[in-house]
């Protein structure tokens, strides 16, 4: 692909629900999130990313209800290359992460 070629992804609103947010006494606060099937991740203005193989749903966490779920856009593919790259590494350090975390058990009693 060359650089001016587009990727879809889906633009939604997600309204999360918590009643210990201690900076919102409401419990509950936007995140506007972007699911791109082409690499089955989601990244979102909280800073999460995360690997999915579908947008989030009603009923796919507890404490979070999706809004306007068809918004349909367009990725620059760079953007999207970097987005990629970015999810890689996420999971390689959160594999490592319980590697670490199994291995060392028995001293986090």
């Amino acid at each position: 692909m060359n650089s001016t070629q587009t990727v879809p992804a889906i633009l939604y609103d997600i309204r999360v629900y918590s009643p210990l947010l201690p900076f919102n006494p409401a419990g509950d606060f936007k995140v506007k999130e972007i699911f791109i099937p082409s690499i089955n991740v989601i990244i979102n203005s909280g800073g999460s990313i995360f690997h999915s193989e579908k947008p989030r749903n009603k009923n796919s966490h507890r404490g979070v209800q999706v809004e306007n779920l068809t918004n349909k856009i367009h990725l620059p593919f760079e953007y999207v290359e970097k987005i990629k790259n970015l999810a890689k590494l996420k999971l390689e350090v959160d594999l490592k992460e319980k590697e670490i975390k199994k291995d060392s058990a028995p001293y986090f009693i």
